[in-house]
Formats: structure tokens, C-alpha cells, sequence
């Protein structure tokens, strides 16, 4: 047997040997250009099965001599592959169609773009088809689920509720967790943006991504673009509009019978207290209601008034989850229009949302405009400016489970306009929850303004400055109030119901003003340019950034009337206090450089010098260095014949340093807080030390490895990545 396979290797070696020989070999001229006809330099023509190759020059012109038969393999990036037999042909003239996939598209990244097969850092891109026409009313919530490794929370289920905890790659430093989040460039809140106007979302999660932001980077990023007009373009009109039903959607149940819960209320008392003999509900008591509730509509008579009321009203059994939570109808509408000339563009939009919430008193409306424009004032010069502005009424209510946990069924929620009390003498302390919810009221306004302007000059070959002014302004206005509005037993009588608890002289009101207002100033100096197969790039700038806060609150006590709840019509000032004028600045410098070989071998470094505020002299610079790099294997010769499967596959690996300021403005310094003291027999005011000075306080340091693999099947219909990460906080 193996004398047989032995001459059968034997035999097919001389085979293929003898027809090699007997093939003749070609020469091959010709162009590739675009679907436009413009010529493609360094498109790579090899042949198939061998390590024969060439490339195009500047013109698109090529020459190569394969054998007659042989298949030619036409590779681009950012352009389809072809395979082509010669079939005889001495000229083939190729036009490559330019490639859609997700591989091929540009990405946005840290002050600037990159072809996404060139990227050797971890980013997850979200497209606006992934955010369009979705029942989303918070853009930041709206990322959950979106891409790998980010994870939203919301904090309360209030409509825009500012409570979003976003963790990208999770939990990583021991002050502040959040990504830094940039709207076009400047720093700025995801929540109020309408979803309309965004047209990608980049989250940069690794250093090597991350690091030109240095230490704001500590916890990730996230690039936020908005959607621009295009120059040479005819008016366009959007409309966008949505209206959806919103039903609250719990799986709780809630007791609704209050003789069961007056039965499960005597166990608890025993539990508690085993030597308890004497049960807070009697059989006979527990009996009336049950025998109430089965005839709901039987007279109930009082004993002292004679009045009568129905027994569904002297003995209720409210499900306070079915009382409190009511669907509701919620807006959403946007227009814009876009559109530009030869030499400008111009995108203007306007938003509206109306949500009133499930749970009254916690809705929301919000406004919306945003203008984007840009125009070239030179041959070589650019001007532009994004704008937007945002303007939000919320109700104050609270969606806290806490009285709900509590409630109590035994008591009518509301009757012809009056709030009920337990129509039991032993549960008198119990909470009417609608009465919560509507004793307080009031309303928060929020204001935001956030304006860019830019200029891009175009110098020479390939080398762009920029210059950016970023003005962002957001002001707060809160006037609650909360009233206790009183209740009522409607056993004692059906006319003239008894007043509960309700107390103008208890009522409180208050007012809340909070301002922050930062500018961010940078000059960026670009650099593109491709040669052969050399792609090289880099950016050097320098960035100024300040922010100033201050706020102030009061809260009287005591309403003349209820319908009058402003703070001037409190009688006694109970407390006023607010948030002393803080600031704080920086500086920083920072850097990127990029190479590309022939599509194949990727190499990048970032690093970013920042100066704060927040340290003392000489402790208040960081230094944040990345490096990164990247192995296309799948342009690689030896890989052709698995390029049937596996249509593309990259390797990629970085190292780099974040920083993390710490949250105080002042926390280097000693601190000092107002205290009360009694000085010659009377009160006087006075200071005391807060906290102690630290002049070696310094930045927080988080050091992150992380090594990736990319992959495409399916003639690139489908697309895979993993990463593996380490990170360590120091």
C-alpha cells in the first residue's frame, strides 16, 4: 500500500511539473481608474497563487507578465477587489467601484478622521440609522445596546432625566467614571441633543484611541457629530414627527385587599414580637371588610353622623400602582432644512418633545435649534460655525418607589376633588400617595447655549491649520414648593368630610439658581499625505480651556394661600445657602503622528501635556503618552487563497497612560466652612478648618493594554471584533 501512494505522488509531481512548463507567459499593460475615470495610484495587481505583483503609478498605469492562464487579483483600500482572467488580453483598462462596507468607512476620532481600516485603536461607531425613528426621548440613554463594552444606567425614570450613568469598558477610576463627552469637537451634555440632528456617534475606548484627550480620557470617549448641508446642494426639507402610547411597564403587584393586608400586618406584629397577644386588627374588624368588599355597592351608615356613604368608598381597596402609573401620549417632532452653493452649506433645525410621563407631575418639554453653516471666504480659507441652543420645562415630582413600597389600600385615593385618609382608626398614619405626588409641585428650567466658530486654512500640500472657540453657557431655574395639601375621611360624612392633616403654616417653598459658563480655545496644525505606498499623517495643537460655576438657594416656610406658592409669599425664611463661585483652567498640548505601509503595516502615537488648575504649583502637569499598531494580514500575498472566507482580517495592539483630574476645584488648598459659635454670652459667627492643605496632591493614572482582532466573512456582510484589555489605576 504505501509503494502505491509512493508512485501516485510521484506521477502527479511530473504532471503539473511537464504542464508548467508547456505554459506560456504574458505581458499585461494597462489603467485603473475610478467609476469617474480619475486615476488610482499604488492599486496593487498580483498574481493569484504566486508572489508575482505590481502596482499602478500616478497615472494608474501598470505592467505585469504573468502566465497565460493565470487569475489577476486588483486590491485597493477603500475600493472592491476584482479578479480578472487575461483570456489572451495584452491591455485591460479596470475601473474599481468604490467599497461601502463598514471596514472602509471614515470614522471619527480624536480632532479628526481616520479610514477605519487604519485604525489601530478600539472604536465603536453608532450610524443615525441605529437612532432614527426610535421612541427615545435621551440620547445618552439611547447608546445602551448600541455598540460593545458600553453599558448605560438610568437613574430614575423621570422624561430627560439628567441621571445617566455611562461606563465604557466599566468602573476604572476612583473619582469621576464618565466618559468625556464632546458634541462636534466641545465638551457638552448628551441628554438634551435632539436625535434628529446627530449624524454618527464614535466611542473611543482604549489609549490608544483616547489618549490626544489626555486626562479627561480617563474613562473613555465619546465623539458626538451632527449633520452638516453639502455644498452644491438644493434645498432640502425634513419632517420628522413621532407620537407614541407610554404605559409603564412593571411586573410588580401590589396588595389591593386591605383585609389581607390587615391579616399579613398581624403575622408581621407576631414575628416581631412573639409575646405579642394582642393583635393592632380584630377577626370582627378583618370580617367587615371582607363582607364590605363583596357587596362594593351596599350603604355603609355611620353610627355617630347617620350619614351613609357606599361601602366601596367607606371600605376601599386601592391598587396604588394602578392609581399612580396612567399611559400617556408622548410628542416628538422635528424639522430642518439643509441644502448650500458652490461654496457654502448649511444645515437649520428645529425640535420639540413633549412627554408628560407615566407618573404625574414628573413631565418634560423640550425645545430645540441648532444652526451649522460653512462657507469658503478664500481660495484656501474656511469659515464655519455650529450653534445650538436648548431649553427644558420638568416638573419636579419624584418617581421614588418608597411610598409605594409603603402603601397602605385601605384609604380612597382622591374623591370629587378631595384626597382620602385611612378610613381605618388603627392606620391613621399611613400616606395617601396621590397626595404626595400633588402636594409638591413647582417647575425646573434649564437653559443651554453652546456655540463653536471655526477657521481651516489650507497651506500647502496636504498641511491645514485650524483654529476653534468653543462658548458654552447653562443656567438653571428651580421653584418648587410643597404644600401638604390636607385629606380627608369621607366615613365621618359624605357632605362635610373631615380635614386630615393639611397645614398652610407647613408648607415650604424654594428656589434654586445654578450658572456655569466655560470657553475652550485650540490651534491644531494638520498634516495628510500619500506617496507610493507610504501613508503618513500627524496633527500637533494647543488647547485652553476655563470654567467658572456659582449657585444659590432658599427655602421659606409657611403659605398664605395655597394657590400662591412663590418664595416672596413665604413667611419665615428657613434656610439660604448655594454653591460658592468656582473656577478652574487648562492648558494642554498635544500630538498624534500616523504611518500606513502599502495597506498592510499600521503604526500610530498620541500623547497630550496637560496643566489644571486643581494641583498645586509644580504637581499640576501630566504627561499622557500612547502607542499603538496594526497588521492587516489579510493584504498579505499569502493569505489570497483563504480571502474567499475570511474577506479581511486585522491584528491590532496598543499601550498608553490616561489621566484623571480630582473632582474638587480646591482640594490642594486649605478649606475652611462656616460654623456657629457663642462668644461674650451670645451667638456669633465664625470659621473652622475644613479640610487640610495637600501640596503633593497629583493626577490619578490609569495604565491600559489592549490587543484586538477584526474580521470580515461573507463577502464583508459580516464583521467581527474582540478585544482583550487590561487596565490599572494608580
Amino acid at each position: 500500500m504505501a509503494k502505491f501512494y509512493k508512485v501516485g505522488l510521484s506521477a502527479m509531481i511530473m504532471f503539473t511539473v511537464g504542464a508548467s512548463m508547456a505554459q506560456q507567459k504574458i505581458s499585461i499593460t494597462g489603467r485603473i481608474t475610478d467609476s469617474q475615470g480619475a486615476p488610482l495610484s499604488g492599486v496593487t495587481i498580483r498574481e493569484k497563487g504566486g508572489k508575482n505583483a505590481t502596482s499602478t503609478n500616478e497615472a494608474g498605469q501598470y505592467a505585469i507578465s504573468v502566465l497565460e492562464n493565470a487569475t489577476l487579483l486588483i486590491s485597493y483600500i477603500g475600493y472592491q477587489d476584482q479578479e480578472i482572467n487575461p483570456k489572451g488580453r495584452s491591455i485591460i483598462n479596470i475601473s474599481l467601484e468604490k467599497n461601502t462596507s463598514a471596514l472602509d468607512e471614515v470614522v471619527v476620532v480624536g480632532y479628526g478622521t481616520q479610514k477605519k481600516v487604519n485604525l489601530t485603536g478600539s472604536v465603536a461607531t453608532v450610524g443615525a440609522d441605529k437612532l432614527t425613528n426610535r421612541p427615545i426621548m435621551n440620547l445618552a440613554a439611547a447608546l445602551g445596546g448600541t455598540a460593545p463594552g458600553i453599558r448605560v444606567t438610568q437613574g430614575n425614570g423621570n422624561p430627560g432625566s439628567e441621571d445617566v450613568s455611562i461606563r465604557v469598558r466599566g468602573t476604572g477610576s476612583f473619582n469621576n467614571n464618565n466618559p468625556l463627552i464632546l458634541v462636534d469637537g466641545a465638551v457638552a451634555d448628551m441628554v438634551p441633543l435632539n436625535t434628529d440632528d446627530i449624524e454618527n456617534i464614535s466611542i473611543l475606548k482604549d489609549a490608544a484611541s483616547a489618549a490626544i484627550y489626555g486626562s479627561r480620557a480617563a474613562n473613555g470617549v465619546i465623539l458626538v457629530t451632527t449633520k452638516k448641508g453639502r455644498k452644491g446642494e438644493a434645498p432640502k426639507i425634513t419632517f420628522n414627527a413621532l407620537y407614541a402610547r407610554e404605559k409603564a411597564q412593571t411586573d410588580l403587584k401590589f396588595m389591593s385587599s386591605t383585609a389581607d393586608w390587615m391579616e399579613l400586618h398581624n403575622i408581621a406584629k407576631v414575628n416581631a414580637n412573639p409575646t405579642s397577644t394582642s393583635p393592632d386588627y380584630t377577626l370582627s374588624t378583618i370580617e367587615d371588610w371582607r363582607k364590605a368588599n363583596a357587596d362594593p355597592n351596599g350603604i355603609y351608615t355611620n353610627q355617630i353622623t347617620g350619614n351613609s356613604i357606599p361601602n366601596w368608598l367607606a371600605y376601599p381597596n386601592t391598587d396604588w400602582a394602578q392609581v399612580l402609573f396612567q399611559p400617556q401620549y408622548y410628542q416628538r417632532y422635528g424639522v430642518s432644512v439643509t441644502g448650500g452653493s458652490d461654496k457654502s452649506s448649511y444645515l437649520m433645525s428645529a425640535g420639540y418633545q413633549n412627554n408628560p410621563g407615566t407618573l404625574a407631575n414628573t413631565g418634560m418639554k423640550r425645545f430645540n435649534i441648532r444652526t451649522n453653516l460653512e462657507t469658503k471666504i478664500a481660495d484656501r480659507i474656511t469659515f464655519g460655525t455650529q450653534t445650538y441652543a436648548t431649553k427644558e420645562y420638568k416638573q419636579p415630582g419624584s418617581t421614588s418607589m418608597t411610598y409605594l413600597l409603603q402603601a397602605f389600600p385601605g384609604m380612597t385615593p382622591i374623591y370629587e376633588g378631595k384626597y382620602g385618609s385611612s378610613e381605618d382608626p388603627n392606620t391613621t398614619n399611613k400616606d395617601n400617595i396621590l397626595q404626595q405626588v400633588a402636594s409638591n409641585g413647582g417647575e425646573n428650567n434649564y437653559t443651554r447655549i453652546n456655540s463653536t466658530w471655526y477657521v481651516n486654512a489650507d497651506l500647502w500640500k496636504g498641511i491645514i491649520a485650524e483654529a476653534r472657540f468653543n462658548y458654552s453657557d447653562y443656567m438653571r431655574e428651580d421653584e418648587n414648593y410643597s404644600q401638604n395639601l390636607p385629606r380627608y375621611s369621607f366615613r365621618e360624612s359624605f357632605e362635610k368630610p373631615k380635614e386630615g392633616i393639611g397645614n398652610l403654616d407647613q408648607a415650604t417653598t424654594y428656589r434654586y439658581s445654578y450658572k456655569s459658563s466655560s470657553y475652550t480655545a485650540n490651534a491644531l496644525l494638520r498634516y495628510a499625505h500619500t506617496f507610493g505606498k507610504h501613508d503618513v499623517g500627524g496633527l500637533v495643537g494647543y488647547e485652553q480651556y476655563y470654567s467658572k460655576t456659582s449657585g444659590f438657594n432658599a427655602t421659606k416656610r409657611g403659605l398664605l394661600d395655597w394657590d400662591v406658592t412663590d418664595i416672596t409669599s413665604g413667611a419665615t425664611m428657613e434656610s439660604i445657602g448655594g454653591d460658592a463661585k468656582a473656577e478652574n483652567a487648562m492648558i494642554s498640548y498635544f500630538g498624534r503622528v500616523n504611518y500606513a505601509y502599502d495597506g498592510k503595516y499600521l503604526f500610530e502615537g498620541n500623547f497630550r501635556s496637560d496643566a489644571s488648575s486643581k494641583f498645586a504649583p509644580g504637581h499640576r502637569t501630566g504627561f499622557f503618552p500612547s502607542f499603538s499598531a496594526g497588521w492587516v494580514i489579510s493584504n498579505e500575498r499569502f493569505f489570497d487563497p483563504a480571502k474567499t472566507t475570511v474577506n479581511y482580517l486585522k491584528l491590532r495592539g496598543s499601550y498608553g497612560t490616561l489621566g484623571n483630574t480630582i473632582s474638587g476645584n480646591y482640594d490642594w488648598q486649605t478649606l475652611y466652612q462656616k460654623v456657629n459659635n457663642v462668644f461674650n454670652e451670645s451667638v456669633a459667627n465664625g470659621v473652622i478648618q475644613q479640610t487640610i492643605q495637600n501640596l503633593s496632591l497629583s493626577w490619578e493614572k490609569l495604565t491600559t493594554y489592549n490587543v484586538g482582532l477584526e474580521a470580515s466573512f461573507l463577502n464583508r456582510r459580516l464583521s467581527v471584533e474582540a478585544d482583550m484589555y487590561s487596565r490599572k489605576t494608580s
